[in-house]
C-alpha cells in the first residue's frame, strides 16, 4: 500500500568497521538494550512520528523526508517519499538537532505538524501547517465575544462537555454512581441559566462548579489507581511511585500538580500537554485565534482558547490513561526506565521517558476528532448557527477536504490480478524519457475511477494516490490520441460494473454522457 511505504533502518555505529557492535535484547535491563527497544519498537500510529535523542536531523534527499534521529551508536533513519500521506503529526522530545527549511516546506506541502517538547513536558515549539488559514470576520467575533452572553455560552458547553465526561467514566470504569450523579448535578447546575445572572459573574460561576466536579472527580482515584511494575523494578522505585495521591504533587515546599511526584500524573501531565497541541492545531484550522480564551483568563505565553478545548477531551486522555494502569484495559507492565527524577528540577520531580513518551504520542491523534468537534461547536456558537437546524447551504470546501483526505490506494480499486488481467493489455505502455519515470497507469487510471464513481472532478483526488489531476488529464489525452480512450476502457468497464459493487467506473449507461463530457473538456483546453 501507498500510504505505508516509509523506509526505517536502525544501525550501530562503531569506532572500527571491523567490530560490529552487538546488543543483547535478552538483557532487558541495560542501557544498551533499552535503547535498541526505543529505536526497533514499531509504532502502534503510522500517523505519527517520535523523534527522540541527540543529533536530530530533518533534511530533504532526493525528494524524501529523511528524519534522523538515535543516542551514542544507536541510530535510526526514517525516509517517507512525496506520495505518502499517511504521516499527520511528528513530536520531537530531543533537545539537539536541526531543520532544514526545505523538510519544513515539505512538511507543510503534506499538512504535518511539528511539536516539539522539553523534559519537562512543555511545548516549546508547535509548527502547524493551519496557520494559513485566516477568516478575518470569525476573528472579530472571537474578540469581541470575551465577557458577553456569547462567551458564556461557549464556557459552558465546554465545560458541561467536559463534567458530563467525566462522570460517565466514572460509571463505566469505576462504577460510582454516587460521585457520577454529583458530577451530573454539577453539570446541570452549569446548565440552568437563570443560576446566574451578572455576565461579570457567569464565568466565575461556571469555573466554580467545574473545580467542584474535579475536586470529586479526581478524590475517586486513590486506592484503585495505580501503576502496576514489574518484579525487578519493585525494588528500585522510590515508595512514593508505589501508588496514586492524588492530583497533586507531594513534593516538599509545596509543588504544584504540574510539577508531578509520582507516575501517574507524571503521564497525565504529559498527555494533557499532547493533548493541547492537538486543540491548538484544531483552532487553528478553523480560523480561531488559539490565544483568545472565554474560561482560562489571558496570559503571556498561553493559549487560553487551546487550554478551553482541551477540558473537553480531558476525560478522553484520562481513559486512556486509566487503561495503562489496568482501569478498564490490559495493564501495561512499568518499569524503572520508564521514569527518571531528572537533575536541574525541584527534588523527588517525576518525569517519563522514551519509549513511554513514543507511545503516548502515538496515542494523541486519536484525540483530534473529539477535539475538531468541540472547536466546530465554538464556530457554530460564534456564528449564530449552533443549535439551529434546517436546509443550509452546502459547505463545497469542507466536501472537498473530506474527501481528499481520505486514504484510498489503487489496491482497493483496481485489484492487481483484475488490472493484469483486464486492464493491462489494452493500456498502452508509456516508454520513460529522460527525467522521472511516468506514473504507473494503473495508480492513474484508479484515481480516475474513484473519482468519477463519487463524481468528484479529477481536480480533488485524493492526495493517498500522490498523483495530481494534470497527470491525469496528460496521460488521457494521450490515450485519446491513441484512440484507446475512452471506447476500449468503457467497454471494459461495463463488464466490470456487473462483478464489482465497489471502486469500478460507473455504468455503461452513462456512456454517452460520459464521451460528450470529455470531448467538451478537450476543446475547453
Amino acid at each position: 500500500m501507498m500510504g505505508k511505504s516509509v523506509d526505517a533502518t536502525v544501525t550501530n555505529v562503531s569506532s572500527s568497521p571491523l567490530v560490529p557492535v552487538t546488543v543483547n535484547i535478552n538483557e532487558d535491563d541495560s542501557p544498551r538494550a533499552n535503547l535498541h527497544n526505543i529505536y526497533t519498537r514499531d509504532s502502534a500510529n503510522e500517523h505519527v512520528a517520535t523523534v527522540h535523542g541527540y543529533g536530530i536531523k530533518f533534511r530533504i534527499h532526493q525528494g524524501h523526508l529523511v528524519i534522523d534521529d538515535g543516542i551514542g551508536r544507536q541510530r535510526r533513519e526514517r525516509r517517507y517519499p512525496k506520495a505518502d500521506r499517511t504521516l499527520q503529526r511528528i513530536v520531537v522530545t530531543g533537545p539537539d538537532g536541526y531543520l532544514t527549511l526545505e523538510a519544513l516546506s515539505w512538511c507543510a506541502e503534506h499538512g504535518i505538524t511539528v511539536t516539539t517538547l522539553n523534559p519537562n513536558c512543555e511545548l516549546t515549539c508547535h509548527y502547524a501547517t493551519a496557520d494559513r488559514v485566516t477568516d478575518a470576520t470569525l476573528l472579530r467575533r472571537q474578540v469581541t465575544a470575551a465577557g458577553t452572553d456569547t462567551g458564556t455560552e461557549i464556557a459552558r458547553e465546554l465545560l458541561i462537555r467536559k463534567v458530563n465526561g467525566q462522570a460517565a467514566l466514572l460509571l463505566k470504569l469505576f462504577n460510582d454512581s454516587n460521585t457520577a450523579g454529583q458530577l451530573y448535578h454539577y453539570a446541570e447546575r452549569m446548565a440552568a441559566s437563570e443560576a446566574v445572572t451578572q455576565h461579570q459573574r457567569d464565568t466565575a460561576s461556571l469555573s466554580e462548579l467545574e473545580g467542584w466536579a474535579g475536586r470529586d472527580y479526581f478524590a475517586t482515584w486513590p486506592g484503585r489507581v495505580a501503576v502496576e511494575w514489574d518484579a525487578r523494578s519493585l525494588t528500585r522505585v522510590p515508595v512514593n511511585w508505589i501508588g496514586y495521591p492524588g492530583r497533586s504533587s507531594q513534593i516538599a515546599g509545596g509543588g504544584k500538580k504540574y510539577n508531578a511526584s509520582d507516575p501517574v500524573n507524571a503521564i497525565l501531565n504529559y498527555a494533557y500537554t499532547l493533548g493541547y497541541t492537538e486543540a491548538r492545531t484544531a483552532c487553528i484550522a478553523h480560523g480561531l485565534n488559539p490565544a483568545l480564551g472565554f474560561i482560562h483568563a489571558d496570559k503571556p505565553g498561553r493559549d487560553s482558547l487551546a487550554l478551553d478545548v482541551l477540558e473537553t477531551i480531558r476525560p478522553d486522555i484520562d481513559a486512556y490513561v486509566l487503561g495503562l494502569t489496568g482501569v478498564g484495559a490490559e495493564p501495561r507492565t512499568f518499569t524503572y526506565r520508564d521514569f527518571t527524577e531528572p537533575y536541574g528540577y525541584e527534588p523527588g520531580t517525576c518525569r517519563i521517558v522514551a519509549p513511554l513518551t513514543h507511545e503516548i504520542g502515538e496515542q494523541s491523534y486519536q484525540w483530534r476528532k473529539p477535539v475538531m468537534d468541540a472547536v466546530e461547536t465554538v464556530v457554530n456558537i460564534l456564528t449564530g448557527a449552533h443549535g439551529k437546524h434546517g436546509t443550509a447551504m452546502p459547505n463545497w470546501k469542507l466536501q472537498r477536504d473530506t474527501f481528499t483526505s481520505v486514504s484510498v490506494t489503487p489496491d482497493q480499486v483496481i485489484p492487481a490480478a483484475v488490472w493484469e488481467s483486464v486492464f493491462a493489455p489494452i493500456v498502452p505502455v508509456k516508454p520513460r524519457g529522460k527525467g522521472h519515470p511516468p506514473v504507473d497507469s494503473r495508480v492513474l487510471i484508479a484515481s480516475m475511477v474513484h473519482c468519477d464513481r463519487h463524481r468528484k472532478p479529477w481536480a480533488h483526488v485524493p492526495a493517498s494516490f500522490g498523483v495530481s489531476h494534470r497527470t491525469m488529464t496528460e496521460r488521457r489525452r494521450e490515450w485519446q490520441r491513441l484512440g484507446v480512450w475512452p471506447v476500449e476502457l468503457l467497454d471494459v468497464a461495463g463488464s466490470l460494473y456487473r462483478d464489482h459493487t465497489g471502486y469500478c467506473f460507473p455504468r455503461v449507461a452513462h456512456r454517452a454522457e460520459r464521451v460528450n463530457s470529455w470531448e467538451v473538456r478537450e476543446t475547453a483546453y
